[in-house]
């Protein structure tokens, strides 16, 4: 089983490999950058299953601001707007703390809808 601290250490490789990842044109290409880091940083939770995010079109994921798309995870959501940038956002403290922000390949940052909520 994964300790706690196992699973910050990955999250934080997670991270550091999506920081030197090139910025999105696009949500899919976001999409696909983020899920290849998963592969490659090969991730596991605490019953030996990959990590992995939900598809842009999958029932879980849900429409964020005009034409982006939340995704949610177990301890996490992510944000992508249709333009390629995002933001992860951790659940664990009980709060929505955003933990990462990447802007798109023609540099405009993520745009934060501040009234929304992940529906149910």
């Amino acid at each position: 089983m994964k300790q706690p601290k196992q699973r910050q250490g990955q999250l934080e490789r997670v991270l550091h490999s999506l920081q030197q990842s090139a910025p999105a044109r696009s949500q899919q290409e976001a999409w696909d950058t983020i899920s290849d880091v998963l592969q490659q940083v090969d991730a596991v939770d605490s019953s030996g299953t990959s990590w992995t995010i939900p598809a842009l079109n999958a029932s879980s994921s849900r429409p964020y601001g005009d034409g982006g798309t939340a995704l949610r995870l177990i301890g996490h959501h992510i944000y992508i707007n249709s333009n390629g940038a995002y933001r992860i956002v951790d659940l664990s403290s009980g709060e929505l703390l955003p933990i990462f922000d990447k802007a798109n390949a023609a540099g405009t940052r993520f745009a934060e809808v501040p009234s929304y909520r992940m529906p149910l």
